[in-house]
């Protein structure tokens, strides 16, 4: 199933890479040096998509030494240190995992927690925030979604390896599903908590994987579709919604809910657009969060109540959030000296990607319908 999406999920990954790559080249400094280190990310990252060979740990390493270079230029010194350790770690993982103990059980056990840990799940999660927060939003959204996509079919490639192991493989199901369950409710937690916009979206990210890792540690064909459908719809409308909050923080004070209110007025296609993206996140008919979201509790149903009933706790404790969010940078009183003129227009790519949230919903309920 997931070598049949690669050119897909590869299309996906340029029109990231596109998309990002214009804001450096327009609004950043040293556009050379940091279009180099895009380019090579985007190499190296290709490859891990397309080709499962013994090649693919040093293009690992490329990819590693990218994403350091590009946060070392762009001068974010502590997600430096941050990235540098965790990025550290995982080299360390996966080069005894692809090597030493290549093929076997534990060999599968070190590569899956490498990426788990690239994927910032519980209890290894706190990393992201951080990160997040001491970036800008559009290295954020990159960093995110960029690895998210690759890190993720990386993951489905060990499972599929695991099964070769019948024991090995039921465990590994069980403990997935178990680590899905905690990173959706403590990320849904923590962003219900969370006041710095970039940070909950770090949270909503966290909550968002929990969901991909029950679906992948269920492993049947329904689960596997919904964990895709959420996966694409996660990257598309969680790189929208940080391109909202660049474009809105370029002209205001650092995004904090409760201190900047009343954008609407100012901002209203950003507006708009974070609301789309919030509601299919949040997986409210006929978005296609909510097709994503029916085959994983469809399939979780049959096999746990208790389990059911924790995600739709994480479901409510997510529309809880991006409501407030929402509400709290949109709505209310207006505060107009805390907004800076010129103003933002809607940015030709955050309509791309509203425009592939609409048409995806639309192409989800066709598909239903004739189903």
């Amino acid at each position: 199933m997931i070598k049949a999406l690669t050119p897909f999920l590869s299309l996906i990954y340029l029109i990231i890479t596109f998309s990002c790559g214009i804001f450096y080249l327009r609004d950043f400094k040293r556009k050379g040096a940091i279009l180099a280190c895009v380019l090579l990310l985007a190499f190296s990252n290709l490859y891990l998509l397309w080709y499962e060979t013994p090649y693919a740990i040093w293009f690992d390493g490329l990819s590693v030494v990218a994403i350091l270079a590009l946060v070392y230029l762009l001068e974010y010194k502590t997600a430096f240190k941050v990235l540098s350790l965790v990025e550290g770690i995982y080299l360390v993982l996966l080069i005894l995992g692809k090597t030493v103990f290549a093929h076997t059980p534990q060999g599968l056990a070190l590569l899956c927690i490498a990426f788990l840990l690239k994927l910032a799940v519980f209890p290894v999660f706190l990393w992201l925030p951080i990160v997040v927060k001491t970036i800008d939003a559009i290295t954020a959204g990159f960093f995110i979604c960029s690895f998210e996509l690759i890190d993720f079919v990386l993951l489905w490639r060990v499972i599929e390896e695991a099964s070769l192991f019948p024991q090995f493989f039921l465990m590994l199901k069980e403990l997935l599903l178990l680590i899905g369950i905690l990173t959706l409710l403590f990320g849904a937690g923590l962003a219900l908590c969370e006041r710095n916009l970039k940070k909950l979206l770090a949270y909503a990210t966290i909550d968002d994987t929990g969901y991909l890792l029950i679906g992948l540690s269920l492993f049947s064909p329904a689960s596997l579709y919904g964990a895709i459908i959420l996966w694409i719809n996660h990257v598309i409308a969680k790189l929208g919604l940080f391109f909202i909050v660049y474009q809105i923080e370029k002209n205001t004070h650092p995004l904090v809910l409760g201190r900047i209110k009343g954008l609407a007025k100012y901002y209203p296609g950003l507006a708009f657009s974070f609301l789309v993206f919030a509601l299919t996140l949040i997986g409210v008919p006929i978005l296609p969060g909510f097709w994503g979201k029916l085959f994983l509790y469809q399939e979780v149903l049959k096999i746990s109540k208790p389990l059911f009933g924790f995600m739709l706790l994480g479901s409510c404790l997510t529309l809880v959030y991006f409501i407030r969010a929402y509400h709290s940078l949109f709505l209310g009183a207006e505060e107009e000296e805390k907004v800076k003129s010129p103003l933002p227009k809607l940015e030709s790519g955050l309509i791309m990607f509203l425009s592939l949230t609409i048409v995806l919903s639309f192409f989800m309920l066709s598909f239903f319908k004739g189903w």
